[in-house]
């Protein structure tokens, strides 16, 4: 089973920082998103911080490198904040489970490896889980969790009782060498 959970992988005052900036960064236009994540998605641009962020992906790209040994290339991210009553039923990254269409929303085809950094963890619920898998991993400001986006590894989200989750989810997809060809 590949799913890995790497505490502390952001430190808290970072974590902090980003959390602080979410009420002033504008929302990703509801056209742009779907509706289940309007007026709650953030694009990395946007926030004050964006060079921290950035070199967070970078470092969970060279932590995707280190685990998985593929060389990664982003293929979205966003900041997501999940309020209470709010919950994702089990999904595939890549899949649609009821229609097995791989094409469902463009970029989804090319995903390779997700990975989730927990922002805060002052939020009741709110946890990741894999039902096929029988795994269930506690929300901890910093960690990061890393996993392949395919249909063996079927996840969801457990309702937010109370408080606000802060996360940021991103999708890599594997570079293939082709000079070799």
């Amino acid at each position: 089973m590949d799913i890995y959970e790497i505490p502390k992988f952001v430190h808290d005052t970072t974590c902090d920082k980003i959390v602080g900036e979410i009420p002033s960064t504008p929302t990703i236009p509801a056209d742009k998103v779907f509706p289940f994540y309007a007026g709650r998605s953030r694009y990395v641009e946007s926030f004050p911080s964006r060079d921290v962020l950035t070199d967070i992906i970078d470092r969970i790209k060279n932590k995707a490198f280190e685990t998985f040994g593929h060389k990664v290339g982003l293929t979205y991210t966003d900041v997501v904040s999940w309020y209470p009553g709010q919950r994702m039923p089990p999904h595939c990254d890549t899949v649609n489970l009821f229609t097995g269409n791989l094409h469902f929303h463009p970029g989804t085809e090319i995903r390779d490896y997700t990975a989730i950094l927990y922002l805060n963890d002052d939020f009741e619920g709110g946890k990741i889980f894999f039902p096929e898998l029988l795994v269930s991993i506690e929300p901890e400001k910093g960690k990061l969790v890393l996993f392949p986006s395919n249909i063996d590894y079927v996840h969801g989200i457990t309702e937010i009782r109370s408080g606000v989750r802060h996360s940021f989810p991103m999708w890599f997809h594997i570079i293939r060498d082709t000079s070799m060809v």
